[in-house]
């Protein structure tokens, strides 16, 4: 079996410092810990793969050369966190979108349609979000999650006008990213 790679297909977003800053923030002199996302690391992903092979990522290249999408703008609407509702088991701080939420599901759909016949698909509904942070530990979840959800940002806009296949290293600072194809929108 030949080399794996950890890669997910996704639309970068530019960085908002404000959002992590918040997160950090919060943290601050309380027994949590979250590893809160780095802004120029700012993504949706669209399909994770997990690990694959050189030659499975030339299929997802071949299966997504003659995507047709036309470019968007989403906007940002408020914090969450998943699971819904559960604030003492919150594990993902994240914001929402209200402006190009459908346009994005629409994307996501065309893109999982040209790699379902070569790659599983989870069943689980896709759910629109930026992550901000991963709750790791602490006895505080709650509190700063309650916090989280009551925060207010200023709307920030990012437009969308291409699809990523992105290679992820994981390291003991985070994630690093390196885009390994670029499929553009049509406008």
């Amino acid at each position: 079996m030949g080399q794996r790679n950890r890669c997910f297909l996704g639309v970068k977003l530019k960085p908002v410092i404000e959002y992590s800053d918040r997160l950090k923030k919060l943290m601050t002199g309380r027994n949590i810990k979250i590893s809160v996302g780095n802004p120029t690391n700012y993504h949706i992903t669209l399909h994770f793969f997990g690990d694959i092979t050189k030659e499975q990522i030339e299929i997802v290249k071949e299966n997504l050369r003659s995507i047709k999408f036309q470019p968007f703008r989403l906007k940002t609407r408020d914090t969450g966190s998943f699971p819904n509702n559960l604030p003492k088991r919150t594990k993902i701080l994240y914001l929402g979108f209200e402006d190009g939420v459908d346009e994005l599901l629409d994307l996501q759909k065309n893109v999982v349609s040209r790699i379902k016949k070569n790659f599983s698909i989870p069943t689980r509904p896709f759910r629109s979000h930026l992550t901000i942070g991963r709750i790791k530990f602490g006895n505080e979840v709650e509190i700063v999650t309650n916090e989280w959800l009551g925060s207010k940002f200023k709307s920030t806009e990012f437009d969308i006008s291409e699809v990523l296949l992105i290679q992820s290293n994981l390291t003991s600072t985070g994630p690093n990213y390196t885009t390994l194809e670029k499929f553009s929108a049509d406008g």
